[in-house]
């Protein structure tokens, strides 16, 4: 092989060295980028026509996607992937995709979760009962808002104490002076289909020692065809409790003669007029109802409907469901992150701001679109960022190895030139 190979192989060693500093160079410099992947390069002998080799080359340049550290950070749009995986994140302009790590996600002008660069969050919108739908963009502050839609009361429950020590004496009960012709009340607003709410009040009146009549009031604009303003009364099905001699409540259904047990049907309106077309069956528990010497007073009530809610927070759990809460008090997941992972990640392109884009050295997202936690999916953490998966040590000290490789390249250049010089001289 001749002196002039030996130049070239040295400048091999050193193009080489330089691309590898390159590399190490952007390492260090993204110590502190979220979501960053070092990567690494590999040298391979270049094939000559003799066994003294051509010099080297770069084999690869490959991406290391080792799990960087979990930082804490005080906004619920920070996440991060514990584990395998990718956020898959859409251009809207060309509809493109791309995979990445860095999950500092903030809501944009149009309501889209986004990083700083403006791509959005991919996942599947989830319905009111939970069924999910296309993937697409997580928008949580769009033209058509998050509605928690309402429902119609179908069951109330009441716990009470009624006062044993009240005496059966006062006037029969009319709802127009409902308070003077009744011991005790208690009141609770049901809801509509259409998730308008109307106070309906029990009231009790003493009857026997150990019975007590129930009546339910309303106002009349709350009820088909009456008139707002003026109480009105709602049928029960059975009007009464009776007490065993413990004080406890015995149901109607274990009466002699047996009653049915206790609801009321009615058709709610708004100021009058019927605002569902049918009417509505609330049934009413009131099991655990007591008699005993005790001021009467409601030791428990809660029914199940409510109005139409709206959006107020969210929060995202470790399988990725973004969890909103309503100004109802319901909450429901609403939408669910995407992730993707690659069988061979270290063949994937950096497009730069950590981002990526599948070659087929990686082969397709697999899957395509995945549920965090499942398969070889890691899960998500809500209020944390990931860290840069650089190790500082570990690169100063593969700088200092390959600046020590093109130390000696540059030597074998400069040896060789020498060399040549030598030769020269001799000729001339």
């Amino acid at each position: 092989m001749s002196l002039s190979s030996s130049l070239f192989i040295g400048i091999s060693g050193l193009s080489s060295s330089g691309t590898a500093l390159s590399l190490v160079s952007n390492n260090i410099a993204n110590l502190n980028t979220v979501g960053f992947k070092g990567s690494r390069a590999t040298f391979e002998e270049v094939l000559a026509s003799t066994q003294l080799g051509g010099g080297t080359d770069i084999a690869s340049m490959a991406g290391l996607f080792s799990q960087g550290s979990l930082e804490n950070t005080e906004s619920p749009t920070d996440l991060a992937i514990d584990g395998e995986g990718f956020f898959i994140v859409k251009d809207d302009k060309s509809d493109e995709l791309f995979y990445t790590r860095a999950g500092q996600f903030f809501m944009n002008s149009s309501g889209n979760l986004a990083n700083p660069d403006g791509l959005v969050l991919q996942g599947w919108a989830m319905d009111a009962e939970g069924n999910r739908g296309n993937i697409g963009n997580i928008t949580l502050r769009g033209e058509t808002p998050i509605l928690s839609p309402p429902k119609a009361t179908e069951d109330a429950k009441f716990t009470l104490n009624l006062d044993a020590r009240e005496e059966a004496d006062l006037d029969p009960f009319t709802a127009a002076n409902a308070a003077a012709t009744s011991h005790y009340s208690s009141s609770m607003t049901l809801y509509d289909a259409d998730g308008n709410g109307h106070t309906v009040t029990l009231y009790f009146r003493k009857s026997a020692a150990d019975a007590w009549e129930v009546h339910a009031v309303t106002d009349g604009g709350n009820v088909e065809g009456g008139t707002p303003g003026t109480p009105q009364e709602i049928p029960l099905t059975t009007s009464r409790v009776r007490f065993d001699n413990n004080g406890n409540l015995i149901p109607p259904e274990d009466w002699t003669p047996p009653e049915p047990s206790y609801s009321l049907t009615v058709d709610f309106a708004v100021n009058g007029e019927a605002d569902t077309d049918e009417p509505q069956t609330i049934t009413l528990d009131l099991d655990n109802t007591t008699q005993f010497a005790s001021t009467s007073s409601v030791l428990f009530q809660e029914q199940d409907g409510y109005a139409l809610g709206f959006l107020s927070r969210f929060s995202i759990d470790q399988e990725g469901f973004v969890q909103g809460t309503f100004t109802n008090g319901q909450s429901r997941p609403i939408y669910q992150i995407a992730l993707a992972n690659f069988s061979n990640p270290q063949g994937l392109d950096r497009i730069g701001g950590s981002l990526f884009v599948p070659t087929p050295r990686s082969g397709d997202p697999t899957p395509p679109a995945g549920q965090a936690g499942n398969g070889n999916l890691g899960r998500i953490v809500s209020n944390t960022l990931e860290q840069s998966n650089v190790d500082l040590a570990g690169e100063f000290v593969r700088l200092i190895t390959l600046q020590r490789g093109f130390q000696a390249n540059a030597r074998t250049i400069s040896s060789t030139s020498q060399l040549l010089q030598e030769l020269i001289n001799i000729v001339s």
